[in-house]
């Protein structure tokens, strides 16, 4: 009984480990596709989301700095919160953008704004899960990348923010490994 116990315990602590919720962020600490530094940019009149008190709290609008006021310059971000040696369910994903956005993970494209129809897109807090998704799947060779695009010869930058967790472990598992207490339970009692 007490090898019974043991195992349904350390299976609920596995899956409650698995469940945890982590949050990301970006920031100048995430990885550029550009060979100069990442900066922060900084607002002083306004024109750009203020994260304080949104969905994005906690994000940083970046870019890196090669690409200030370049027409046309083009640059990616990997997000680096999410490592590369443990699969994650995404599940969740604020943005806002200046100028063209295309998020992606691995291969596949979630959020595309030449498709969205979103007019003035850095003023605004925009949810990619809206009704589209209800968690996506990181695989440890997967990168989850911000690839921005400076249409406009002006500043341009991304911000973020999400929530992704540790898939659970599969009840096959779970179940494996009550049958084999149980099993192990009635050969003891014989």
């Amino acid at each position: 009984m007490n090898l019974l116990k043991s195992a349904l315990t350390a299976a609920l602590l596995l899956s409650s480990t698995y469940v945890s919720a982590i949050a990301f962020y970006s920031g100048v600490d995430d990885v550029s596709s550009s060979t100069s530094p990442t900066t922060t940019l900084t607002d002083d009149d306004g024109n750009w989301i203020d994260p304080t008190g949104t969905a994005l709290d906690g994000a940083t609008w970046v870019q890196p700095t090669d690409a200030w006021e370049v027409d046309d310059s083009s640059f990616y971000y990997y997000e680096v919160d999410l490592v590369d040696s443990v699969d994650y369910n995404l599940t969740s994903l604020f943005v806002s953008y200046d100028d063209d956005l295309i998020v992606s993970i691995g291969d596949t494209v979630i959020f595309d704004s030449e498709t969205s129809g979103i007019e003035k897109a850095w003023k605004g807090v925009y949810d990619i899960f809206d009704s589209s998704f209800s968690s996506l799947l990181i695989t440890s060779d997967d990168k989850l990348t911000f690839a921005v695009v400076n249409s406009n010869n002006d500043a341009t930058g991304v911000i973020w923010s999400g929530t992704a967790s540790v898939p659970e472990p599969s009840m096959l598992f779970v179940l494996g490994f009550g049958l084999i207490a149980f099993a192990y339970r009635r050969k003891t009692n014989a």
